[in-house]
C-alpha cells in the first residue's frame, strides 16, 4: 500500500457534518492501491476509548491519481472520534489515526485519547445547506444591451448600431437592449422554462457592459430607470423567475465621483483610503497607474474592501436593493480578489433581512476557500466545469477516461450542499460560446448540454444559446439576440426547453450524479443516495461510428436523444433514459 497517498483531514472535505445526525468521512488513497476492505471505527468521542462501533465504507470515487472512499455516517451523539481501518489484498491490517499509521498488531484504544480523529460538536451553524430557494432552479444569463429593445419609440442616444448586425459588433457598440425588453420577454423565457435570470450590471455607466460603475444607486439610464427595473422584477416573481442581480463591487469607473474626488484632493480627500494607492503617494497619477486596479489601466480603480468605510457603503448598496427592489441574488464579479473579511460581513448583513439570499461568487479556479463553511458565499460559477467539458467535447484534449476523473475529482473539492448550489455553465459573455470552441459540431454541442443540465448543481445557460447564436470572445460572444425564430436552431431550441423540463420535471438537483466509461461509453447516472433509486440515465457516444445500445434500453422509456437510431447509437450521440 502507498502511505504517501493516504489521507485524511478532520473537519474539512474528507470530515464534516450534512445534518446534526448525519456525517460525510472520506479517505483518500493511491488510485487502484492494494485494498480489499476500508472500516470505519467510531464512536462518542467520550466513548470510544472504552467501546468501539464499526463499518465497512463501500462508496468510492475513483481519479487518475487517487481513489476516494466516503461514507455517510448517522451518529446519534454530535460529538464522534474515529479512526480508519484498512486491510490490504494480502490480508494485512493497518489502522489510520490522526497521529499513528500503525501497521502490525492491534490499535490500543486505552492510549488513544490525543490521537483519533473527531468531529468535536456538530453545531447547526457550522452545517453548509443547499439553498431551497434556488436549488432547482435553471438560470439563465442576459447581457441586457444586446437581449431586446422594448422602448423603441423612446429616444436613446447612445444607439449606434441597428439590432441584427451582429457582424459589426465591437466594445464601443450600443444595441438599445434595456429592462423593458426583458419585461417583455418573461412569457417567451417562462415558456423557455427558465426561472431565474442573472442580468449583467446595471447601475449607472457609460459602457455597454456597465462593468465600471459611475453610481450604485441609479439605474443605467440607457437601460431604463428605478421604475422600470420594480416592474420588471415585479413581474418576474409573478411568474416565479428569480433575479440575480451583477454585484461589481471590486472597483468603480475611473470617472466615478468618489475616485474623481480623490484624483482632485489627493490626500486631503476623504475618500483617499478608499483606494489602494501605491506608496502612499500623495496624489493619483493616471498616467503612471499609481492605484490598484481591476487588470491593468487606470479606467476601473480598485476598492478598498479592507477599509470599513467601503465596507459599509457597498453593504448598504446591497441592502438598498434587496430591500426595495426585492432581488433574490447577487453574482459578485471577480469574486476572488474581495476580501473574506469584507465577503464575511456582507453574508450575514444581507442574511438578516433576506435568509434565504444567494451569493454567488464569480471564480474561475478553486474556490473552496470562499463556500467551504458558508459564511461568505453560496455558491461559484462553476469554470472547472466548463473547463472539463471543453477539453472532452471541444478540444478533444482528454478522453473519455480522463474526463471521468477530473469531474469525479471536481466533485470531492467541495462540499455535497456546495456542489448543489453551484452554478454550472458552457460560455459566459466572457468567454467563446461553446458552439465556437467546438468547430461548430452541433452534436457535440447537444452533448454538452445534456451534461450540463444533468449535473450536480444549478444549470445556467447564456441569452441566445438556445436558438444557436454563436460567437467567440468579448464582443463577438455579445451579440444581439435574433427574435426572427426563422433564424433559430430549432432542434437545439426543442432540445434545450426539453433539457430544462427534465431538469425541473425530476428536480434532479436533488438527486446525485455518477459518471463513468464502461463498454465504449460514457454512462450517467442520477441516482438517490438515501434509496439508491435511478432516476434517469443518459448514454453518450464520443468515440465510434455506432455502438449497440440495446441492452440499456431494454423496457426503458427514451426521454430525449440525439443520434439515436433502432437503438443503435452513433457518433456524438446521446440518450436519456429511465
Amino acid at each position: 500500500m502507498d502511505f504517501s497517498s493516504l489521507y485524511h483531514r478532520n473537519e474539512s472535505i474528507y470530515s464534516y457534518a450534512t445534518d446534526l445526525k448525519e456525517l460525510k468521512i472520506t479517505l483518500r488513497t493511491k488510485h487502484n492501491d492494494d485494498i480489499k476492505k476500508v472500516f470505519l471505527i467510531y464512536n462518542s468521542k467520550y466513548k470510544i476509548l472504552s467501546e468501539q462501533n464499526e463499518v465497512e465504507i463501500t462508496s468510492k470515487l475513483e481519479t487518475k491519481y487517487f481513489d476516494f472512499y466516503y461514507i455517510y455516517l448517522t451518529v446519534d451523539d454530535v460529538r464522534v472520534g474515529y479512526i480508519f481501518k484498512i486491510i490490504t489484498n494480502d490480508d494485512k491490517v493497518y489502522y489510520y489515526s490522526e497521529g499513528k499509521l500503525i501497521s502490525e498488531g492491534t490499535y490500543n484504544f486505552d492510549n488513544a485519547v490525543y490521537d483519533y480523529f473527531q468531529l468535536p460538536y456538530i453545531n447547526s451553524s457550522d452545517i453548509v445547506r443547499v439553498n431551497s430557494k434556488f436549488k432547482n432552479r435553471c438560470f439563465y444569463q442576459i447581457f441586457v444591451d444586446r437581449f431586446f429593445n422594448g422602448e423603441e419609440n423612446v429616444v436613446n442616444n447612445k444607439i449606434n448600431i441597428r439590432w441584427g448586425c451582429n457582424d459589426l459588433i465591437d466594445r464601443l457598440c450600443f444595441a438599445g437592449g434595456n429592462l423593458k425588453g426583458i419585461t417583455k420577454k418573461l412569457d417567451y423565457l417562462q415558456k423557455l422554462g427558465v426561472n431565474a435570470l442573472y442580468l449583467t450590471p446595471i447601475f449607472e455607466s457609460y459602457s455597454n457592459h456597465k462593468y465600471e460603475t459611475y453610481d450604485y444607486y441609479k439605474i443605467a439610464k440607457d437601460f431604463g430607470d428605478e421604475t422600470t427595473f420594480k416592474e420588471l422584477v415585479e413581474e418576474a416573481h409573478k411568474r416565479d423567475i428569480l433575479i440575480v442581480l451583477d454585484g461589481v463591487f471590486n472597483h468603480v469607473a475611473f470617472y466615478n465621483p468618489i475616485f474623481e474626488d480623490v484624483v482632485k484632493n489627493g490626500k486631503n480627500s476623504k475618500y483617499y483610503y478608499w483606494f489602494i494607492i501605491h506608496n502612499n503617494d500623495d496624489k493619483v497619477d493616471l498616467d503612471k497607474v499609481n492605484f490598484e486596479s481591476f487588470g491593468f489601466g487606470k479606467f476601473m480603480p480598485k476598492l478598498n474592501l479592507n477599509n470599513e468605510e467601503v465596507i459599509n457603503y457597498v453593504i448598504d448598496v446591497c441592502k438598498h436593493y434587496l430591500i426595495n427592489y426585492h432581488i433574490d441574488a447577487y453574482r459578485m464579479d471577480v469574486s476572488d480578489e474581495i476580501p473574506h473579511k469584507f465577503r464575511k460581513k456582507l453574508k450575514f448583513e444581507l442574511e438578516k433581512i433576506d435568509p434565504s439570499i444567494f451569493l454567488i461568487g464569480e471564480n474561475w479556479h478553486d474556490g473552496h476557500a470562499f463556500v467551504e463553511d458558508g459564511s461568505e458565499f453560496d455558491s461559484l460559477m462553476n469554470y472547472p466545469f466548463t473547463s472539463c467539458v471543453l477539453d472532452l467535447l471541444a478540444y478533444q484534449e482528454i478522453n473519455e477516461e480522463e474526463f471521468v476523473s477530473r469531474i469525479n475529482m471536481l466533485k470531492i473539492k467541495y462540499k455535497d450542499a456546495v456542489n448543489h448550489n453551484m452554478v454550472n455553465l458552457l460560455d459566459s459573455h466572457d468567454t467563446a460560446r461553446f458552439i465556437n470552441l467546438a468547430s461548430f459540431n452541433e452534436d457535440r454541442t447537444l452533448i454538452a448540454f445534456s451534461l450540463l443540465y444533468l449535473y450536480t448543481g444549478i444549470p445556467m445557460i447564456f441569452y441566445g444559446d438556445e436558438t444557436g447564436l454563436d460567437g467567440y470572445n468579448d464582443p463577438d460572444c455579445r451579440k444581439m439576440f435574433k427574435w426572427n425564430e426563422d433564424t433559430w436552431d430549432k432542434k437545439r431550441f426543442n432540445i434545450i426547453k426539453s433539457l430544462i423540463d427534465l431538469h425541473k420535471t425530476y428536480s434532479l438537483n436533488e438527486y446525485e450524479f455518477k459518471i463513468e466509461y464502461v463498454l465504449n461509453l460514457l454512462k450517467v447516472t442520477i441516482y438517490n443516495r438515501y434509496t439508491n433509486e435511478t432516476i434517469l440515465n443518459e448514454l453518450i457516444n464520443t468515440k465510434f461510428d455506432e455502438v449497440d445500445v440495446s441492452s440499456y434500453l431494454l423496457n426503458k422509456e427514451e426521454l430525449l436523444q440525439n443520434n439515436l437510431e433502432s437503438h443503435i447509437l452513433k457518433r456524438d450521440g446521446f440518450v436519456i433514459y429511465k
